[in-house]
């Protein structure tokens, strides 16, 4: 049984935590001032990244790290990359999966820029086990990476630009946590991860900040993108208030920003918001994750939306002050 002072000293610091959780839902969440960039004439087609997707996804089924089926779709990226005229390299990794010592394989493409500096765009490739074509999770994330490489490489660069197809995002994000080093190499100022445009519609746009077990979106890349979206007629949701203070303590990860913040790299994660989200959580990570139904608008929406954010970042100085003043 508790002592008196036992019983006051938690009773206290009930109070204490219940005060603080008020606080910061009262006084955290304020309306953020509006940003502005330079807007871009995206050329973007949703279209083609939806048949990115399916190749991915039908042609490149069981892609999971370590794997025959995993070698040949790095193979087919590998392939499409250099088709486009990029500068390709294949890092592979070690890892333990099902009690195995498999292979991992990212296939990162580039190009050279004005600057030392670059600005990433990933994807996982790979895929769960109890998933054949993990089609939303993750060949769309693909879909849309390939098609970016088509328009992106058109445009002036100052910064020089990195696109990533990872692997092993499925056991901890190891792909991911494995380019860290590259990207510090190539004093990359933000990284954008794609992952999971979810089949039908999308009213909306998704971010995912949280750091794997340290750090979080910085303000300023969280704004441009909100600003890059509307600009190309997309808004986003995004944990705002209370969420993100729960979010910020827990810091767990489950996409591929998460690695890359713990280790100081300005990024974030982003997808389709679906109404349907009862139907995507029962497709998830199943034999039900199949291409069907996908809807090159939501496509267009994302694609042009990282277009436009890229433009955004190879155009801009990047704040020195992690505020997002410095992009107003």
């Amino acid at each position: 049984m508790l002592s008196f002072y036992q019983r006051l000293a938690t009773g206290l610091c009930a109070v204490v935590a219940g005060a603080l959780v008020w606080a910061g839902a009262f006084w955290g969440p304020r309306p953020l001032p509006l940003l502005s960039v330079p807007p871009a004439a995206v050329r973007f087609e949703g279209a083609n990244a939806v048949e990115y997707t399916r190749v991915v996804a039908e042609e490149f089924p069981d892609r999971v790290t370590g794997t025959p089926p995993a070698r040949r779709a790095a193979g087919y990226l590998r392939a499409e990359f250099r088709k486009l005229g990029y500068e390709v390299s294949s890092p592979t990794f070690s890892m333990w999966l099902r009690g195995e010592r498999v292979q991992g394989e990212n296939v990162v493409a580039w190009l050279e820029g004005e600057s030392p500096q670059s600005v990433a765009v990933m994807a996982h490739y790979d895929g769960q086990l109890t998933s054949h074509g993990a089609a939303e999770d993750n060949a769309s994330g693909v879909g849309v990476l390939l098609e970016l490489a088509r328009v992106l490489r058109q445009g002036p660069r100052h910064r020089a630009l990195i696109l990533a197809a990872d692997d092993a995002e499925e056991w901890g994000m190891i792909g991911a946590r494995e380019l860290t080093s590259l990207l510090k190499t190539h004093q990359t100022v933000a990284v954008l991860s794609l992952d999971y445009l979810a089949a039908g519609p999308a009213p909306s746009l998704e971010m995912n900040c949280m750091g794997q077990f340290a750090g979080y979106t910085p303000l300023w890349l969280r704004q441009l993108l909100v600003a890059s979206g509307r600009a190309q007629g997309a808004r986003f949701e995004q944990v705002t208030g209370t969420g993100e203070w729960i979010e910020r303590a827990m810091e767990v990860s489950a996409q591929d920003q998460g690695p890359l913040l713990r280790s100081g790299i300005p990024a974030l994660n982003l997808a389709t918001h679906s109404l349907k989200t009862e139907a995507v959580r029962a497709r998830y990570h199943t034999p039900e994750d199949v291409f069907r139904n996908f809807d090159p608008a939501a496509f267009q929406l994302l694609g042009s939306t990282v277009e436009q954010a890229v433009f955004a970042l190879n155009t801009l100085p990047p704040p020195a002050s992690g505020t997002a003043g410095d992009f107003q």
